[in-house]
């Protein structure tokens, strides 16, 4: 497989593949996850992540959540520990289109304190419904073990009570130390040339590369860990964990 790869003058670095498909598909990777919270920000990337869909400068939420679907193309968003990505599949024709929504959503953002209050209980529902789902509860005591004493010991989605504190200044304060050009990567795929993958890609970022706030990931690391919980539940999971190299 044959990528071209490039960086723009921005800081956003780009890889491309070209393959005869008459869909396309994009993603704006973020290396700013839940890693890189402080403390008082437990759930913050997970909620920005959300929040990004809820209107920029331009555009409401409706309009954000209808931009592709209308065309038949797709809009979706995922946040881990190490990063956030905003990704989208749309046809041929139409991935300008997808590109200029991905942009406008990561760098012009508006985050109304309205849309943001309302959020806030979608957030709490989905981490209460993590109880339904055993290994999901085993993987945060799991991680809690392992990595005590560092951000990787916390949830992605924080607690009711973190999340309750979010404010819309506060998302922004995130936004502006985590997502800066430098720390992003542009993916394409589809039967598009390199030329138009990468004005595409350059997303209408205007701000220059500003180093990130650094963030201590050293931290001491159990040797040996076994996670077992009493759930009433039908099936049974446990993990077992040794340290290892990478």
């Amino acid at each position: 497989m044959e990528f071209l790869t490039l960086t723009l003058p921005n800081g956003i670095r780009c890889i491309h593949k070209r393959v005869q498909s008459a869909v396309t598909h994009c993603a704006l990777m973020i290396n700013a996850g839940s890693r890189d919270e402080l403390a008082a920000e437990h759930g913050m990337a997970h909620f920005v992540e959300h929040a990004l869909f809820k209107g920029t400068a331009k555009r409401r939420a409706f309009h954000i959540g209808s931009r592709l679907e209308n065309l038949g193309g797709e809009l979706n968003a995922f946040t881990t520990k190490e990063d956030t990505t905003i990704n989208a599949t749309s046809l041929k024709g139409d991935f300008p289109k997808a590109a200029e929504l991905i942009a406008d959503m990561v760098f012009n953002s508006t985050f109304p304190e309205r849309e943001i209050e309302r959020e806030k209980q979608v957030v709490v529902d989905e981490i209460n419904s993590y109880r339904d789902i055993p290994q999901e509860m085993l993987f945060d005591d799991f991680d809690a073990l392992m990595f005590a004493g560092s951000p990787l010991a916390r949830s992605i989605a924080g607690t009711a009570r973190s999340v309750s504190k979010f404010s819309s200044e506060k998302l922004r304060k995130f936004v502006s130390r985590t997502y800066t050009p430098d720390q992003m990567v542009f993916s394409a795929m589809g039967n598009i040339s390199e030329k138009t993958s990468g004005t595409e890609a350059h997303l209408k970022a205007t701000t220059a590369p500003t180093p990130p706030a650094p963030i201590i990931n050293t931290f001491p690391m159990l040797f040996f860990v076994i996670v077992c919980k009493i759930i009433h539940f039908l099936s049974s999971t446990v993990f077992l964990s040794m340290k290892a190299y990478s």
